[in-house]
């Protein structure tokens, strides 16, 4: 009898297994090269939003894989925000524009009852019900009912920058630029000075309970706070100009991005912050999933990049065999089976993958009962490193590692003793259980390493 086949993305490594080194490889993803201004994102991960100052407003259903511009029209949007499910989004325009607001994920586009305002700001609570958004030089308004109304709040006119909100739409902040930070703990009924320091600030975020929060500054520090925004401290990033930082729910994880710089990481709420791969670039905006392990960043002026977004694994049956494919711009993912989806006995399935039009693709034969398939993190054994080898053949070297190490990414520098590796960004394919990608010899010296994902 013929087994029943599952596919399951996306689930996730294996309890108390690898960990993948956070936010250190970033893709380009088929984002035209535009003037990005802002992105956000649903709470797993797989949907995105991003806005074009003069452009569209466009979505994602596959973490970045594909992109397509919605109904919602070319205006000089300024930014947007989702629900933690992605179907209900909200865009802010500008200059001389109004607040839109989508209930299915961006398929249609509805012009809410805001003014018209040069539109900063704007935040969602995870149900999509609550929003705040900020008008540069003017007040701050919030909807209790996903934009169809809006109310002034007693916060003053001012040239606002951001505005973050907690998941349950309580817990607000609100920034404004060159000067202060104010904090509502009712939705925005009132709201209060916080004991924030007159900065440039340009973004806020905060945990999923609002009781952690970070903002950044552009030309300054990136400041936290562990009271609901009360009181602030300088985190451990460096001053820069900051344009965009987020947060994954816990408040654990954070990514901070610097206009005409790079990316900046922590794993720790902000104590110790560490520069990803990340290209310097004219960076905009930055969005995390909840579990802050996707993130997806923005180019004024370029691409839109994404770090740990989830792939694909799909499934095509072949006559008595089943082939699974992934894409290989996701090396760090391992091919598990199980033949029940609740238990936590996920094994390995071993044969060695074949890579063809840019997918990894492994070949398993059917049989009887049923068999799940997802990519997961892989388990190695504590201190076990796979050895990274190198052959010269005429003026190419072709480097080479196990396929049973694949959360390896293999990275490069010119200079062994610093800390600017970048990622090697040839598609490997596989010879003799060996993932192999060919590099050309120059005059440049270079050094390459084999670094856990």
């Amino acid at each position: 009898m013929k087994r029943l086949l599952f596919a399951l993305a996306a689930l996730g490594g294996l309890s108390g297994g690898y960990s993948p080194a956070f936010a250190q490889s970033w893709t380009p993803t088929s984002a035209p090269s535009s003037a990005w201004l802002a992105v956000a994102s649903s709470a797993d991960g797989t949907r995105f939003v991003a806005a074009i100052s003069g452009g569209p407003i466009c979505t994602s259903t596959d973490s970045g894989a594909t992109w397509t511009p919605t109904s919602a029209g070319n205006r000089n949007w300024a930014a947007v925000a989702s629900s933690a499910d992605g179907s209900k989004l909200v865009g802010a325009v500008a200059v001389g524009g109004s607040v839109y607001a989508s209930t299915n994920a961006g398929a249609a586009w509805t012009e809410t009852s805001a003014t018209n305002q040069p539109w900063v700001g704007v935040a969602s609570s995870a149900d999509g019900s609550r929003l705040v958004a900020a008008a540069y030089g003017g007040p701050i308004y919030t909807s209790t009912d996903g934009g169809a109304t809006w109310t002034t709040t007693n916060a003053p006119n001012a040239y606002w920058a951001a505005v973050t909100s907690s998941a349950d739409g309580s817990n607000l902040l609100a920034a404004t630029y060159g000067g202060l930070i104010y904090r509502s703990t009712n939705s925005g009924t009132t709201w209060t000075l916080s004991g924030a320091p007159s900065q440039s600030w340009a973004a806020l975020a905060s945990s999923a309970d609002g009781s952690k929060a970070w903002a950044a500054a552009y030309g300054g520090a990136i400041y936290a706070s562990t009271n609901f925004g009360t009181t602030w401290a300088p985190s451990g990033a460096p001053v820069a100009n900051w344009y965009s930082v987020a947060s994954s729910a816990d408040g654990t994880k954070l990514v901070a991005v610097i206009f005409n710089g790079g990316i900046y990481a922590s794993t720790n709420s902000g104590t110790t912050w560490e520069l990803t791969s990340a290209p310097a670039s004219q960076w905009a905006s930055v969005a995390s999933s909840a579990d802050g392990l996707t993130l997806v960043a923005a180019v004024y002026g370029g691409p839109i990049y994404v770090s740990g977004a989830r792939p694909k694994l799909s499934l095509t049956l072949a006559g008595t065999n089943v082939t699974l494919a992934w894409p290989t711009n996701a090396p760090g993912c391992a091919l598990q089976q199980n033949t029940n989806v609740v238990a936590a006995s996920w094994t390995a399935v071993t044969n060695a993958p074949t890579v063809t039009n840019s997918q990894y693709n492994v070949m398993v034969p059917l049989s009887g009962g049923p068999h799940f398939y997802r990519l997961g993190s892989p388990v190695y054994v504590s201190g076990a490193r796979p050895k990274l080898s190198l052959t010269i053949a005429g003026a190419n070297v072709t480097l080479a590692w196990p396929t049973n190490a694949p959360g390896c990414a293999l990275q490069q520098n010119t200079n062994l003793v610093t800390t600017n590796w970048t990622a090697v960004t040839n598609a490997p394919t596989v010879t003799n259980s060996q993932y192999c990608v060919v590099v050309p010899l120059s005059g440049v010296r270079h050094f390459y390493r084999l670094r856990s994902q």
